[in-house]
């Protein structure tokens, strides 16, 4: 038995991954485990000490330069902006977790 575990980073991730994740998701009728923060984004100090290297911005996914600057300056709150999205993962019969 294996898993599909989601984690969650950024808003941009949220935003342009998550949607695209559940439909693939829906149609092969697979379930996964998504786990977002129910706060805000990283910090400035965190983004830069995951910065650089091969595998980019927060260890995983290379953010476009204006993003990576909204996420330093313009700090945004995941569930407020998103309740829409968090619930179509529900619905999904997907499981929601706290990534911390």
């Amino acid at each position: 038995m294996f898993g599909f575990r989601v984690d969650i980073d950024s808003r941009y991730g949220l935003l342009h991954g998550v949607p695209r994740l559940l439909e693939v998701l829906r149609r092969q009728d697979i379930r996964a485990s998504f786990f977002i923060p129910m706060g805000g984004e990283s910090t400035p100090i965190e983004l830069l000490r995951y910065r650089g290297g091969e595998r980019g911005v927060a260890g995983g996914v290379k953010l476009p330069k204006k993003e990576f600057a909204r996420m330093v300056f313009l700090q945004r709150n995941f569930v407020e902006e998103n309740v829409e999205l968090l619930q179509k993962i529900i619905s999904g019969g997907h499981s929601l977790g706290v990534h911390g």
